[in-house]
């Protein structure tokens, strides 16, 4: 196991299944408030560089939450979306 994923095991072990899940929701919310303001208005509170950050924090939560639910089911799952998204073209 890498030494980050083995930090992020430690968070899921110190802080437990509930705050973890509750901390990437709200992860999620600020990463989708900084793209919608960044993006759709005209005067742009956030900045390129905060949206970035707000991805990292929402890509870190979404690595506790794949050991969570199962890295190999959500892995299966992307790859029958892409998939699917192909034959769109």
């Amino acid at each position: 196991m890498t030494p980050e994923k083995q930090t992020m095991r430690k968070a899921l072990e110190t802080w437990g299944l509930d705050s973890q899940i509750l901390m990437a929701i709200e992860e999620m919310a600020e990463l989708t408030q900084a793209l919608l303001k960044q993006h759709f208005r005209e005067y742009k509170p956030y900045t390129k560089e905060q949206v970035i950050e707000e991805i990292a924090d929402v890509e870190i939560m979404m690595i506790q939450m794949r050991m969570i639910y199962g890295n190999e089911e959500i892995e299966r799952k992307i790859q029958d979306k892409i998939e699917r998204l192909r034959t769109r073209f």
